[in-house]
């Protein structure tokens, strides 16, 4: 019984060290005075194909949460 949780247990943990996700977050201010540009549109691409899409909080700040590790391109 023993052999077989530690399997299982050993099986789970490799399974989710494979499956990894991260965030990316930042900041978005206007060029000529670095206000915050409030409820901006900021889109993430990744090989020119739109995968998601947030607005900036009150701060200008920006967060995507679950992103694939991969090299992508932001715009606001």
């Amino acid at each position: 019984m023993k052999r077989i949780l530690l399997f299982f247990v050993l099986t789970c943990v490799s399974l989710t060290g494979v499956i990894a996700q991260t965030s990316l977050e930042g900041n978005v201010t206007d060029v000529t005075n670095g206000d915050p540009i409030l409820f901006g549109a900021v889109a993430l691409y990744k090989n020119d194909v739109l995968i998601t899409g947030v607005e900036t909080d009150l701060d200008g700040n920006y967060f995507f949460s679950d992103v694939d590790p991969g090299t992508y391109d932001v715009e606001a």
